[in-house]
């Protein structure tokens, strides 16, 4: 027993020493040295390091570019838009990689954009994308995120009790309709059911992805997505490579990269004019200046209400959907303004670190819509771009879902007025910005838009 402990102890001393000098000979090979980071440990390297939870806020306080080691693995995290786009756009061709992510490969996302290597395949399923959701063709769902918006303020008003669900079931009814040809007409819907579960179970995993699965579902087809794919696959005049496999991957995206984060840029939204109500009210008169009390904001008043567009930039720089963003890979090894990137390594665009820098905005961590506007009235600071991420690697999907966010915020600010909640002794409740759905506030016909709001079709 005594000899087995003895070279137990021999072996952990052998390993260690064996790691020490591999990265004390690999140090001497780097042309430049690795970013500053917090001191590794030996062999586990900054393991201990790393909170289990908030990982973007540790990010944030490492700096524009930083450095830490994961038993043996390399991590980079960018903190700064420039360091992003320097490396993630204008060299590209070394940074579109995905780091591997064995949990969803497991659980059968291999034929997801999102989680896919890059290389031919990925291209392919860029294209699908680009076919359906180019900004040039987005236009063609405006009918469906103006309908859906509309319903989603009706019942936010009607159905005081389920605001939790109203908002997930306008993003998914929108999704689903453009994916699938199926529209949501309640939350016991399959396709509801079905995402929530998958929601969930990704969310176990460790990110916020869910998915719609299995087109089969479908009674008769409607012009969407996956149907309009399947009839290119069977066309024997069309040349194409795209298989079963890669519609449902594509079909599956659409939802995970849709429906959830426009679920939960509304909900950030909401929860920023219940905080500060003095901008509900300016975006509110812009409304009525522009579009008058007759009728509704359509898509063609975007470009006349500015402020209401800071208040979506704002609502998203302050709340990212995805703060930490989805690792890339560097493919070879890169040297940045004199510091090393080894190949291999994880690259972490840190979108909450961005939006938090104060060398871009002034009091990065306040909700301040105004900031975005030219001076005298706003400080004219850049909007945010990091919640879309970089590269080959951007939402391809960002036009559709922007316009779904814009629709829903102007036709719930034309329609009703948002408060916080009281609670039974008639005292204002006021939630913490960290909360999520469900959110407490009262919805209110404030607005002079009763007409028109009773003329959709309530589910």
């Amino acid at each position: 027993m005594a000899f087995l402990t003895i070279s137990l102890y021999a072996v952990i001393g052998l390993t260690i020493a064996a790691n020490a000098i591999y990265l004390y000979i690999n140090s001497k090979k780097r042309p430049a040295p690795l970013p500053p980071g917090p001191r590794p440990e030996p062999f586990i390297g900054n393991l201990r390091s790393i909170p289990p939870t908030d990982h973007h806020i540790f990010f944030y306080e490492l700096g524009d570019v930083s450095y830490v080691n994961i038993l043996g693995q390399s991590m980079v995290i960018l903190n700064s838009v420039e360091a992003a786009v320097d490396l993630m756009e204008k060299r590209s061709s070394n940074y579109s990689d995905r780091a591997p992510m064995p949990v969803f490969i497991r659980a059968g996302w291999t034929k997801t954009l999102s989680m896919m290597r890059y290389g031919k395949e990925f291209q392919l399923h860029r294209r699908i994308f680009q076919k359906h959701f180019d900004k040039s063709k987005i236009s063609k769902y405006e009918s469906i995120q103006l309908a859906e918006a509309r319903i989603l303020a009706q019942n936010l008003l009607t159905d005081p009790d389920e605001k939790k669900y109203l908002i997930a079931r306008f993003t998914t009814s929108i999704i689903t309709s453009i994916t699938y040809g199926h529209r949501i007409i309640s939350d016991e819907d399959r396709y509801v059911l079905l995402g929530d579960e998958i929601g969930k179970s990704s969310a176990e995993a460790g990110s916020t992805s869910g998915a719609l699965l299995d087109f089969q579902f479908q009674g008769s087809a409607k012009p969407c997505l996956v149907t309009s794919e399947l009839e290119a696959l069977e066309d024997k005049n069309v040349n194409s490579t795209v298989t079963l496999d890669d519609i449902k991957g594509a079909a599956a995206q659409t939802y995970a990269g849709g429906a959830e984060t426009t679920t939960s840029s509304l909900s950030a939204f909401i929860m920023a004019i219940i905080l500060h109500p003095e901008y509900q009210a300016q975006a509110q008169a812009e409304l009525d200046a522009v579009v008058g009390t007759q009728r509704l904001p359509e898509f063609n008043d975007r470009d006349s209400l500015p402020f209401l567009q800071c208040l979506i930039d704002e609502t998203l720089r302050w709340f990212s959907p995805f703060p930490a963003g989805i690792p890339h890979l560097s493919m070879e090894d890169d040297v940045y303004k004199g510091m090393f990137i080894p190949k291999g390594s994880t690259i972490i665009a840190n979108a909450r670190g961005m939006s938090w820098d104060e060398k871009v905005y002034a009091n990065p961590f306040n909700f301040e819509p105004t900031r975005y506007l030219p001076a005298p009235l706003g400080r004219g600071e850049p909007r945010p771009v990091a919640h879309w991420g970089f590269g080959r690697r951007i939402c391809p999907g960002r036009h559709f879902a922007d316009s779904s966010l814009w629709i829903a915020i102007a036709t719930i600010l034309s329609t009703l007025s948002l408060s916080k909640a009281l609670d039974k002794d008639g005292n204002e409740i006021t939630p913490e910005p960290t909360e999520t759905i469900p959110i407490l506030y009262e919805a209110s016909v404030g607005r002079s838009y009763q007409t028109a709001l009773s003329s959709g079709h309530r589910r």
